[in-house]
């Protein structure tokens, strides 16, 4: 997560000319206020991508969905109207809250991990769907809580596109991985690296 002050920029001087709009960030799965001298955490996690912001000491609001009936005139040069079927776009989200009276990652990360990282089911004709029969791991050592396979894909007979990535950084009390593919994966070599 990115650390945000309100009317602050971390690497350059900040001129606020609209202190709501200039305030507001995408949160893609979660939020935190962090007060540091009463050690208590507040966080939201959210199920899809919105806007939020802390404009006040101690608020945290969200903007699920936006609509405006008029151009703004901030540069889209339209109202931003979705409809469907002749009515207004309802947009509805979950939002789970956490509070905790000591500041941690922990808490709600590992929810987090379960809740935005679960299985997408699929389904098909028989034959047209590969099922793989073997783990992706080869080497137990490497399973970290905190390893994630972003990415396996097929991209020819002979090639995977796999992504993985380190959900705690080490500014959140993480620890750097190191990960060897070529003991890791079933496969017999690697290509290349990115």
């Amino acid at each position: 997560m990115l650390k945000r002050v309100l009317n602050e920029q971390p690497t350059w001087h900040l001129n606020v000319t609209e202190p709501v709009a200039g305030n507001y960030y995408p949160v893609n799965t979660r939020a935190t206020l962090l007060d540091t001298k009463k050690k208590m955490q507040l966080t939201v996690l959210t199920d899809r991508t919105q806007g939020a912001a802390s404009l006040e000491t101690g608020q945290l609001e969200f903007m699920v969905h936006r609509r405006i009936l008029k151009d703004d005139r901030r540069g889209v040069a339209e109202a931003l109207n979705e409809t469907a079927n002749g009515e207004g776009l309802i947009a509805r989200g979950k939002h789970w809250l956490f509070y905790s009276d000591t500041p941690s990652y922990n808490i709600h990360r590992v929810v987090g991990q379960d809740l935005f990282y679960k299985p997408t089911l699929s389904f098909g004709p028989v034959g047209e769907i590969e099922i793989p029969a073997w783990s992706f791991f080869k080497d137990s050592s490497v399973q970290d809580q905190f390893l994630n396979l972003v990415t396996l894909q097929k991209v020819s007979a002979t090639e995977l596109l796999v992504r993985l990535e380190n959900t705690l950084p080490a500014i959140e009390g993480g620890k750097q991985l190191s990960v060897d593919l070529n003991k890791t994966l079933w496969s017999s070599r690697i290509i290349s690296k990115l």
